[in-house]
């Protein structure tokens, strides 16, 4: 099998990328778009230093390495991961290239054009899990759309065979704390499902926190289109019942009228 291919660029050039115009950001990282450097079409992301240290970068590389050879997940995911990205021989970051899709923000969509992209990215999660991968930072900044399919970037930060994620988004770690009882704290399928049924409920709503989504699920509102079913299941996920939780999805409770207006996308 061969290695995961790897860019070396100098300390002045990691100078230089630092200093060019971020193309995103999140928590853990920084993302580049320098051709110059790395040729068209592609993505630079660096690690903050700050965040991601030592065992926190090696366990990264080591889902890189391993994540880069399933070609299943290359025919699946338009996000890839291209090459890692070291300077003076340590590791800072990986290559991957830019995709055509876009964030949800981008989208002017309808209750039904949502329905659809929150279904398509469900199907994917449970792509992601034949494959054992666990993508635990579900958020509209990390699923991309276009048309009738969905990607998911991030790709260094989820769980992979005994490979756990490195950052935990803050409701997924309030959750796991609380009704886990697990002194290891590994992401599992049961995480997967809330964190979707979260960014359901948020995108149904059109709400824009995770915490304005949790103050809906504890008012026992159901968006109308879901089923009277998926009120069971919304009392489950609240806050004081959570144990109680089975992993179910509350994509599966969508109203009949909605079903038949979804066939126009598949």
């Amino acid at each position: 099998m061969n290695c995961l291919p790897n860019i070396k660029i100098t300390n002045k050039e990691k100078q230089y990328l630092l200093n060019q115009k971020k193309f995103n950001h999140g928590t853990e990282s920084f993302i580049f778009e320098v051709p110059s450097l790395f040729g068209e079409n592609r993505l630079a992301k660096i690690w903050d230093v700050d965040v991601c240290k030592g065992e926190t970068i090696q366990n990264k590389f080591e889902k890189l390495k391993r994540l880069y050879h399933i070609d299943t997940l290359k025919e699946i995911n338009d996000i890839q991961i291209i090459a890692s990205i070291s300077c003076e021989g340590e590791i800072i970051g990986y290559l991957m290239n830019k995709s055509s899709y876009r964030k949800i923000d981008y989208f002017p969509t309808t209750h039904t054009e949502m329905l659809n992209y929150l279904w398509l990215a469900r199907q994917k999660l449970k792509q992601f899990e034949q494959l054992e991968i666990l993508y635990g930072d579900i958020s509209s900044s990390n699923i991309l759309f276009l048309k009738n399919d969905v990607c998911f970037c991030d790709l260094d930060n989820v769980a992979y065979q005994e490979l756990d994620m490195d950052i935990v988004p803050v409701c997924l770690g309030e959750f796991m704390r609380k009704f886990e009882f697990s002194s290891t704290m590994k992401v599992n399928e049961k995480d997967i499902s809330y964190m979707y049924n979260l960014f359901t409920i948020k995108g149904l709503c059109f709400l824009d926190e995770n915490r304005l989504v949790e103050e809906y699920l504890e008012s026992e509102q159901i968006p109308r289109e879901l089923l009277p079913l998926a009120y069971k299941e919304i009392r489950k996920q609240m806050r004081h019942v959570t144990s109680l939780y089975e992993g179910h999805y509350f994509i599966d409770y969508v109203k009949d009228k909605y079903k038949e207006k979804l066939k126009l996308y598949k």
